[in-house]
């Protein structure tokens, strides 16, 4: 008689019909769990945008002392436009200390002959005065009396990063440099993507960091880099096209919130290009919203921060720090991810890098900024998407100096060193403006470096 097959029993069949359906959901788990890592994946290297940090106002009645604004450029009403960082908000100031002329050996540059008020006379802790004879924004001429020296730049090259196709830069420059009476130049222009759709607020920043640059630098070969977008990965592309033109300085007036940093590691889509790039110099704004962002925090960069100038006609009548009745002001603070640079430790008892290092004006007491020409019209802009530019052309202008008197190029590092060498030992200096806020003396303190 032939053996006849078990039947299972029906505790069997539903173990087996469990086991099948815990198959098939582990199956799903995993699926969604790799299309979750490549949503993340695409985020952190497409989707996540940095945004430029500068604020735009249209300007009215401009009343300028030192050129005459051609009466074609302005416009009333040209579109109110209010570039927001994303950055998040912190509301913490601290006064900014009186600074020293102690001295310390740890620069990689031999130290200069001491002068007479020469160390500390090339920056100024600020004061609170905000008495201002001026409602309208700084002409360029201001600007320049505020910063001292003749402008040059003579052989040197400034790349400035920014993000879109906005194909009017160069008429913009040619009606600055008409409008205010200074020499027309030509800029050198990269498109990562021909077809970028131009962004309003990327053409604003493009024609403040282009303006001021050549303002500051007008001899110096400037190159204007559009990313294709503003998302990580593509001004990651247009750093690597900065950096394979070689240039002095690259500028950099955007950031990143850090946290998005920390939680995407964005900072080594940039680090690379940073530490083995070819400039001599990487200037990043520290933002405008208080509180510190990428890449300023990066132990690579310069990171520049803002001030509010008060200028009296053309000459210089008070300073202090940047900071609007609501959330923006000059970025400041501690980085949450970069390690304390070495030149911070008389400064800096936390263990982490502290921004700025230096900074600029960015503001007025009006809060309408410095004259730009955009698009037919003459607008305020300010913000630390102008002290950026600013400080890439005075330092394109001292090495073009220093390259005539056959003196050792600065290096960035030797360049903070000096500047923190201002610092006394124990005596915190502020995250808010770093050692100090440049003034007129600064381009004669690079020169006798």
């Amino acid at each position: 008689m032939a053996d006849t097959e078990k039947k299972p029993s029906v505790k069997q069949v539903k173990e087996k019909e469990s086991n099948t359906w815990m198959i098939i959901v582990g199956i799903v788990v995993v699926v969604i769990l790799i299309g979750l890592f490549f949503w993340v994946w695409y985020s952190t290297n497409n989707g996540t945008t940095v945004n430029p940090g500068s604020d735009a106002m249209p300007v009215t009645n401009v009343s300028v002392t030192a050129a005459a604004v051609t009466s074609s450029l302005v416009k009333k009403d040209p579109k109110n436009i209010k570039a927001k960082n994303a950055i998040t908000r912190s509301k913490h100031h601290q006064t900014v200390k009186q600074m020293t002329s102690s001295h310390s050996n740890s620069h990689s540059l031999s130290a200069p002959p001491p002068r007479p008020n020469q160390r500390t006379s090339a920056f100024d802790s600020t004061s609170n005065s905000s008495s201002s004879s001026s409602s309208t924004p700084l002409t360029p001429q201001q600007v320049l009396a505020a910063y001292g020296g003749t402008p040059d730049g003579k052989g040197q090259s400034i790349a400035i990063v920014v993000a879109y196709n906005y194909p009017n830069v160069q008429q913009d420059l040619d009606d600055f440099c008409t409008a205010f009476n200074l020499p027309k130049k030509q800029l050198i222009i990269h498109n990562v993507s021909a077809n970028s759709t131009p962004s309003d607020s990327w053409a604003i920043e493009a024609n403040l960091d282009t303006q001021y640059a050549t303002l500051m630098a007008p001899n110096a070969d400037i190159h204007v880099i559009f990313a294709a977008s503003d998302a990580v990965s593509d001004l990651r592309d247009a750093v690597i096209l900065a950096n394979s033109l070689k240039p002095n300085i690259i500028s950099m007036s955007w950031g990143i919130d850090e946290t998005v940093v920390a939680q995407y590691s964005l900072q080594s889509l940039l680090e690379d290009q940073f530490s083995s790039g070819d400039a001599s110099f990487y200037l990043a704004a520290s933002g405008d919203n208080l509180s510190v962002s990428y890449p300023s925090t990066s132990n690579n960069v310069i990171a520049v921060g803002g001030t509010t100038l008060v200028m009296n006609g053309l000459s210089r009548a008070g300073e202090y720090p940047w900071s609007e009745a609501g959330d923006s002001g000059g970025g400041k603070g501690i980085s949450q991810i970069f390690s304390r640079p070495s030149y911070q430790v008389n400064c800096n008892s936390s263990q982490f890098k502290m921004a700025p290092d230096v900074s600029l004006v960015a503001n007025t007491p009006t809060q309408s900024g410095v004259m730009v020409c955009h698009n037919g019209n003459v607008l305020g802009v300010g913000g630390t998407s102008l002290s950026c530019p600013l400080l890439a052309g005075l330092i394109a202008t001292s090495l073009s100096v220093r390259a005539k008197s056959s003196k050792t190029p600065l290096t960035q590092t030797g360049l903070l060193n000096y500047i923190y060498s201002f610092v006394q030992p124990n005596s915190p200096c502020s995250p808010l403006e770093g050692p100090g806020a440049v003034n007129n003396n600064f381009l004669s303190y690079l020169n006798s470096l």
